[in-house]
């Protein structure tokens, strides 16, 4: 049913792309529903804040959060006036900012991505009514250009990201159900050899980066989207329930994903050209048209800075997206035998042990996927966060925690132990 506010093309498509977006957003917490709706008692997985201001917070705020961001993202499906539209909009950016402040692990690859591309919609004004036609549809292709280079970007750093050895050696090929095992093998720091399957991670990780890279000519991008579209499915019958059954957020995510393809760059009018952009952006006035210049600044920053920075591991890999790229950091969290005896039956079931050492170990991100159905927020700061209020929610004085990570161009893994208390300071074992 055509949108009554929308009068161009562009303006039509990108309100396409916004109601698309939310509802999106809105399967992939459902999908996730112990991650982002705690109930008390329905699950063991504790909050990681980002700031100690959070730690005392109970579960259940995460909960409100969600639910009020769930509120946001309905009244923005059905309300298209502009003030209307602009307040849901801001009021669903302000609950998912306090949602990651509770809770560190909603800041899902998933959730970044959509929130990205609701900021674009967002700044494009499509919608608003405001300006002649001609002009609104100008405006809108040129913010058509800005989620179309940054959904390019996605898949090219995405793909960048996969060369490394251990998406080679492991992750590649368990992808294609060629490997069944990818456990940390503690404490071995050299990762196995590059199998008879390497060439085949090497032809995923190159495919998407080349996909992405084609993404951003008007001649071949819709051969592209369609390749990766395929792509989105194939991933989505690897690891959804009729292959691996796990990470049930990235189903929703590799369906809404090859839609978003589509409707983008196959579906949607032309967008607008470099020149055309470069042209509205140096042209554009600060008080009448600043949403022209925070688009191109927020394409820079998100689309290329904060990537260029990942591949260099200075940036988290969910922003930088780093997505099954293999070498991304993990935790063991250890607990002493008298430590591990006093936790509750159902949660002593998640760890492991060795024959030769009396410790208990458990893997945070295999925890997280288990339980909540979707993997660990993947950095150190995360662990350490993490580690620390599960200590506080148990009633334990303090753990050891091993942080493994995988050095750009190397075939090593890097193992830093620490020692938490429950404040979470994470200071080093001497």
């Amino acid at each position: 049913m055509p949108d009554k506010s929308a009068s161009t093309p562009a303006e039509f498509n990108l309100l396409l792309l916004k109601r698309l977006v939310c509802v999106a957003a809105m399967f992939g917490m459902l999908s996730s529903f112990k991650l982002f709706f705690p109930l008390p008692g329905y699950r063991n997985f504790p909050n990681a804040p980002i700031s100690n201001l959070f730690v005392d917070w109970p579960e259940f705020c995460v909960g409100v959060f969600a639910v009020l961001l769930v509120l946001a993202l309905l009244l923005s499906l059905l309300l298209t006036g502009r003030t209307k539209f602009r307040c849901t909009l801001v009021f669903g950016f302000f609950a998912f900012l306090f949602l990651i402040a509770v809770d560190l692990n909603c800041f899902q690859p998933w959730a970044y991505e959509y929130a990205v591309l609701l900021a674009m919609v967002f700044l494009s004004g499509a919608g608003y009514g405001v300006g002649e036609s001609g002009e609104r549809e100008e405006h809108c292709r040129v913010f058509q250009f800005f989620t179309a280079s940054f959904l390019a970007c996605v898949y090219i750093f995405s793909g960048l990201e996969k060369l490394n050895y251990r998406f080679l050696s492991e992750i590649g090929p368990w992808l294609l159900g060629l490997q069944q095992d990818l456990s940390l093998a503690l404490p071995e720091s050299v990762m196995p050899p590059l199998g008879p399957y390497a060439a085949l991670g090497l032809f995923m990780a190159l495919g998407e980066a080349a996909c992405g890279g084609l993404l951003l000519f008007s001649r071949t991008r819709s051969v592209a989207a369609c390749l990766l579209s395929l792509m989105h499915i194939s991933l989505f019958l690897m690891l959804g329930p009729l292959g691996k059954n796990l990470n049930y957020a990235v189903w929703s995510w590799n369906v809404f994903s090859a839609l978003l393809l589509l409707l983008v760059f196959v579906i949607g009018p032309p967008a607008a050209t470099f020149k055309q952009v470069l042209l509205s952006v140096r042209t554009a006035s600060a008080r009448s048209q600043p949403g022209l210049r925070f688009g191109a600044g927020l394409l820079l920053l998100c689309g290329v800075l904060v990537p260029t920075l990942g591949l260099l591991q200075l940036a988290d890999p969910y922003p930088s997206f780093a997505l099954y790229s293999g070498d991304v950091p993990r935790a063991v969290l250890i607990l002493d035998p008298e430590q591990y005896e006093g936790l509750p039956r159902e949660l002593q079931s998640v760890f492991y042990w060795y024959k030769t050492k009396p410790e208990r170990y458990l893997d945070i991100l295999d925890w997280s996927v288990d339980e909540l159905g979707v993997a660990a927020y993947p950095s150190a700061f995360f662990y350490e966060k993490s580690a620390g209020q599960f200590l506080r929610k148990y009633g334990l004085k303090s753990c050891r925690l091993i942080l493994v990570t995988y050095p750009k161009g190397t075939a090593q893994r890097r193992f830093l132990y620490r020692q938490i208390t429950p404040s979470a300071s994470g200071d080093p074992v001497r």
